[in-house]
C-alpha cells in the first residue's frame, strides 16, 4: 500500500536494506566473472548479464521507496522477478563460482522482501 505521508515502514526499510544488500553482491559477483577465460565466460555471460540487471533493479526500487514513491509496489514486483531469475542462474554456478552462492541468498532474501512490498498493495 502506497504510504500517503513521507513516511517509511519498518517493511520499507528493512526491503531497501534489502535491494542494497543485494546490488552490492551481484555487482560484485558479475566483475568477479568479467574476464574469465575462453568457455568460462560463454557459460557465464548470462550469469553477469542477470547480476548486473538485478543490481540495476534492485538501486532503483530502493530509490523509489526512499522517494515513497505511489509506484514503489510495482517496481518492487519487477525486482522480484528479477531477483529470482538471478539466484536461479547462481544457483546453477554456485560450485565453481565463488560469489554465485552469496549472491543466490541474497537475491533470494530481496526477493522476499521485494515480493511482500509488491503484494502491499493488493492487501
Amino acid at each position: 500500500m502506497h504510504q500517503t505521508q513521507q513516511q517509511l515502514s519498518q517493511e520499507m526499510k528493512d526491503c531497501i536494506a534489502a535491494c542494497y544488500a543485494c546490488a552490492q553482491i551481484c555487482n560484485q559477483c558479475s566483475d568477479s566473472m568479467i574476464g574469465l577465460p575462453g568457455a568460462q565466460a560463454e557459460m557465464m555471460q548470462r550469469c553477469i548479464r542477470l547480476c548486473r540487471e538485478c543490481a540495476d533493479i534492485c538501486l532503483q526500487s530502493a530509490a523509489w521507496m526512499s522517494r515513497v514513491s505511489e509506484l514503489s509496489e510495482r517496481i518492487c514486483q519487477l525486482c522480484a522477478d528479477v531477483c529470482d531469475l538471478c539466484a536461479e542462474e547462481c544457483a546453477r554456478h554456485a560450485q565453481h563460482h565463488a560469489l554465485c552462492g552469496p549472491c543466490e541468498q541474497e537475491c533470494r532474501r530481496c526477493f522476499e522482501a521485494c515480493r511482500r512490498m509488491g503484494m502491499a498493495k493488493a492487501a
